[in-house]
């Protein structure tokens, strides 16, 4: 058996005092009284001073033509992403992002346009349900409008135009089996197209577009690379068009971890958009965020080999010097 024994507690007698500082004895301070100080009197001749007056502020200048023109350009110079926000995109645990086809309507009557207008409103605000429902009516619209004319059928890229636009509110929607449904229509009326139109490419874009989404990207891959061969063979390989491809391309090989090539793509896209739309366009500062994402990926070497893009050349740092030719003397006649 082990006892504990704890010491005895000290009492209140035997507590050692501990003092810090001086001591200070508290009946003088309750007999004393607080005095004020004195203000120093003032001389009777002398006038009282005078109370400081601030002037008023001048007029604000008026805005000229030049300060608008510095205003705006501030307003263009500034990142359209804030700091935090393209801090955060650039990580590269986060997927990079394509870029989605925009189409364009044909020129149309004023009913069937407010009718497509009122479409693409609803679908920015998420009513997709009202979406499909005014391009359906804009359709049989245009269709009525038709029949005056003699006229049974619209042309194809009039039936290509909805037929996309109800598969891009179907994409929206998250609805990817409707919108593949639709993509694969619009990839029938566009084989009517002639072989050199650009729209060919569309509903590849789009079918792409729902295979990444999906998390095919092997199929969006191959989707991607045959919307690349149409584009540059119809609009060539430095358009708008073209490096929104090549963009999208970039994540598929991203997602499949041949980072090397997305780094490429990325790189490619990005020197296209920046020359063609400026540094401030949100497909060229999406491109850049996707390059930046890239970039911190820590096994990008660790990919096979492939054929490279495109080269650059540089030149040389440091050439070598010409050597002079030696020029024969001849002899001097005497």
């Amino acid at each position: 058996m082990v006892e504990q024994i704890n010491p005895p507690s000290l009492g209140k007698a035997q507590q050692p005092r501990i003092l810090l500082g001086l001591a200070k004895d508290e009946d003088e301070d309750k007999g004393k009284k607080k005095v004020k100080p004195k203000k120093p009197p003032q001389k009777s001749k002398e006038p009282p001073p005078k109370p400081i007056k601030w002037a008023d502020s001048g007029p604000q200048p008026i805005k000229q033509g030049i300060h608008y023109i510095d205003d705006a350009r501030k307003n263009l110079a500034e990142n359209v992403f804030p700091l935090n926000i393209r801090g955060t995109q650039g990580n590269p645990g986060i997927a990079p992002c394509i870029i989605k086809e925009v189409y364009f309507p044909p020129e149309a009557p004023y009913e069937v346009a407010t009718l497509i207008e009122s479409a693409l409103v609803y679908q920015n605000t998420a009513h997709y349900e009202l979406a499909v429902n005014c391009f359906e009516m804009a359709r049989k619209a245009w269709l009525n409008e038709l029949k005056d004319k003699d006229v049974k059928t619209l042309k194809t890229v009039q039936e290509l135009f909805f037929a996309l636009s109800i598969a891009s509110v179907y994409e929206s929607a998250g609805k990817d089996d409707l919108a593949l449904q639709y993509y694969m229509n619009a990839k029938e009326v566009s084989q009517k197209l002639p072989f050199n139109h650009p729209d060919l490419a569309f509903a590849y874009c789009g079918l792409g577009s729902v295979a990444y989404h999906m998390e095919e990207p092997s199929y969006a891959l191959r989707l991607f690379l045959k919307a690349k061969e149409i584009r540059e063979r119809t609009l060539g390989g430095d358009t708008v068009d073209t490096a929104t491809v090549y963009n999208n391309l970039g994540c598929c090989m991203f997602f499949l971890e041949r980072n090397e090539e997305a780094k490429g793509y990325f790189d490619l896209a990005n020197a296209i958009l920046e020359c063609e739309l400026g540094p401030q366009h949100e497909r060229t500062l999406t491109s850049l965020k996707n390059l930046t994402k890239i970039k911190k990926s820590a096994f990008r070497f660790q990919v096979p080999e492939f054929r490279p893009l495109y080269y650059v050349g540089l030149p040389h740092p440091a050439p070598k010097a010409k050597k002079k030719k030696k020029g024969k003397k001849g002899k001097k006649k005497k």
